[in-house]
């Protein structure tokens, strides 16, 4: 059965060996001990380590060296003497650091498994959500599908150029999973990018990037729109109340207290990037999965962080703390018939009201609570594999979903999951995840 998500009350900051506790005693890894990711060498020389350190060194794949599509980090590269003040490119410490960029590689290699070989119970939440999906953008008209496709269609999104019946064709392959439709690991991203979309839409926190273009006007008709549909599908529809709930939990601003302060956007040329701080290519080469199916490189605002934020974490940073995974999985639950008051907050809400050991056991049926941590899998894996966020980024948003409350486990209300979870128990933690859900990998040991 795949490891429960579970944590202890009021633990303090981990080193990167810490174990999670569940009602039975450790997390531990499904794999043999001492296994981890496989880091290839350019001409195949098996993996090295530093002396001691455990973790992996040597010669990497350049991206750039295998005839594919290159792709940059910024040039915001500073010297060890900048101030703890500036704002750098978080990609880069996993150029300084073996640590850092072990944890990149082994969230990367479990999230693009995850998106390109699912276990069953994701590939049916996954299915059934698109079905539905399929069914509620096939009633819109013209104008509210390209409202709705903004940022997939535009030039951030995974089907850049093209038209609304490239996402309905995309969503008719992922229906139709178990039917012939064959779908790929970009059509399963493609799925969830639109959920977080619809979520995004909704919650209308004003930070969602590649959406210029998109008025007011036509977002609120498309919400009236989406709203009148899913009522008459049966589906209860997202309101006001529910989106403030879910954003009081699991929003940016809940799970990133000082993410305003500590994050900019700079002016850049928004470079083709794969997976958490570039390192897709090369988890894709380390799974065999690199060619013509692996996932599309896209383009986003590089987001760069206080030097202090990063150097305090061993846990890659990408974009600071997120509200993704609550706008995902709240879209998620909506499209898998959860009532209203539950979508996102359920366990957690139940969980308040009457603290239990283990809440996703002791409120769900085994149904249930497989389908919910599979649907918690997918989000984390889509956000981590496409590299917008690393895995102690979404950790905490991930946690509520499942009635866990990492925030009250924090020193201070100002802190974020980076105090608890910085020092490669995030990795440990999602990794656990993702491999929980997706189809076995080998992972030979180091």
């Amino acid at each position: 059965m795949p490891p429960t998500l579970t944590m202890k009350p009021k633990m303090p900051a981990m080193d990167p060996s810490a174990k999670l506790m569940d009602d039975a005693g450790p997390i531990t890894s499904t794999k043999s001990s001492g296994s981890s990711v496989a880091v290839a060498g350019a001409g195949g020389d098996p993996p090295k380590r530093p002396n001691g350190s455990g973790l992996p060194n040597g010669h990497y794949l350049d991206v750039d060296q295998t005839g594919r599509l290159p792709v940059k980090h910024l040039n915001l590269k500073m010297a060890s003497t900048t101030p703890p003040s500036r704002f750098i490119d978080p990609a880069t410490k996993s150029e300084r650091s073996d640590a850092t960029r072990y944890l990149a590689l082994r969230q990367n290699s479990a999230a693009r498994n995850l998106l390109y070989n699912p276990g069953p119970t994701v590939r049916e939440e996954l299915s059934l959500a698109a079905g539905r999906l399929h069914t509620i953008m096939g009633q819109l008209d013209a104008q509210d599908q390209r409202t709705l496709g903004t940022r997939l269609l535009g030039a951030e999104g995974m089907l850049a150029g093209q038209g609304p019946d490239a996402i309905l064709a995309t969503l008719d392959r992922v229906a139709r999973e178990f039917d012939g439709g064959n779908p790929t690991a970009n059509d399963r991203a493609i799925v969830l990018a639109l959920m977080g979309d619809i979520g995004a839409l909704y919650a209308d926190t004003g930070a969602t990037t590649g959406v210029q273009g998109r008025t007011e006007l036509a977002a609120a008709r498309l919400r009236d729109n989406l709203g009148n549909i899913a009522e008459a599908s049966g589906l209860q529809a997202v309101r006001r109340e529910d989106i403030q709930r879910v954003q009081r939990l699991g929003g940016s601003g809940a799970v990133g207290p000082t993410k305003k302060q500590e994050r900019q956007r700079p002016e850049n040329d928004k470079p083709p990037r794969s997976g958490i701080h570039n390192l897709g290519f090369q988890a894709d080469v380390d799974l065999g999965t690199d060619g013509p199916t692996e996932l599309t490189p896209t383009r986003w605002d590089v987001a760069t962080i206080r030097k202090d934020r990063v150097d305090e974490s061993a846990e890659p940073l990408v974009g600071h703390m997120s509200g993704s995974p609550a706008e995902i999985l709240q879209v998620f639950d909506f499209l898998r018939g959860v009532g209203r008051d539950g979508q996102y907050t359920q366990v957690m809400d139940q969980q308040r009201a009457l603290p239990m050991l283990n809440p996703m056991r002791a409120q769900l049926t085994p149904a249930a609570n497989e389908a919910r941590h599979a649907r918690a899998a997918a989000a984390g894996a889509f956000l981590v594999g496409m590299g917008y966020h690393s895995a102690v980024e979404v950790a905490e948003g991930i946690l509520a979903y499942t009635g866990q409350d990492a925030r009250g486990s924090l020193s201070s209300p100002r802190r974020d999951a980076v105090e608890l979870l910085g020092q490669g128990a995030a990795t440990d933690l999602l990794t656990d995840m993702f491999d929980g859900y997706a189809m076995p990998r080998d992972e030979p040991e180091m």
